[in-house]
């Protein structure tokens, strides 16, 4: 068993309190108070907590397809490629590795591509890099995930998008701006690829 590396408390930022207990929110736990850094092969009790998360993140209505992870505090296969779907949807770098920023955004409430935020050409961030890296890992970008979205990147979105089917394709442009449509054609992407 490989022993957890933690970071210490001052590594998380303190926690608000500005409600009162009875209108705390019942379905988010405090963050551990030491950050743990937890990857496939953990047995730890934090990694039940982060499958109660995971399974919390990826509820059944939203994602069908998608068991609920077993609790059971082994970080194996399937926690991995939870974590994996979970650091695209937080439009992090999908490592599979359960870092502090991963800690913060999973008690941060809803995910970044909830938001939709609009990636074209020249735009720069986590969120161009998480779609590159999304792309490499299927197989569709070649280049750098450098963050940066420039001419192999608007290529690659515009391929993606000009091969979506029914009924995607009445709705999506093949116009190399990934936008409200296109992330949702990237979740499912994400999902097929990132949880098989």
């Amino acid at each position: 068993m490989r022993t957890v590396n933690c970071f210490s408390p001052q590594s998380v930022p303190a926690r608000q309190h500005t409600m009162d207990a009875s209108s705390a929110p019942l379905s988010q736990p405090d963050p551990p108070r030491r950050t743990p850094i937890l990857r496939r092969g953990d047995r730890h009790f934090l990694v039940k907590r982060l499958q109660r998360q995971l399974n919390q993140r990826i509820a059944q209505p939203d994602f069908p397809a998608l068991e609920p992870l077993k609790i059971d505090g082994s970080f194996g296969p399937k926690t991995e490629r939870r974590v994996l779907l979970t650091q695209f949807r937080y439009l992090r770098f999908q490592n599979g590795i359960v870092d502090p920023m991963l800690w913060r955004s999973l008690h941060s409430g809803s995910a970044l591509i909830d938001q939709f935020p609009t990636l074209q050409r020249y735009t720069m961030g986590p969120a161009v890099g998480a779609v590159q890296q999304l792309f490499k890992t299927v197989g569709l970008y070649e280049g750098l995930v450098d963050q940066r979205f420039g001419p192999e990147t608007e290529a690659t979105v515009q391929d993606f998008q000009a091969r979506q089917p029914p009924p995607l394709s009445s709705v999506i442009a093949a116009n190399g701006i990934v936008n409200g449509h296109t992330w949702a054609a990237l979740e499912q992407l994400a999902i097929f690829y990132l949880t098989t």
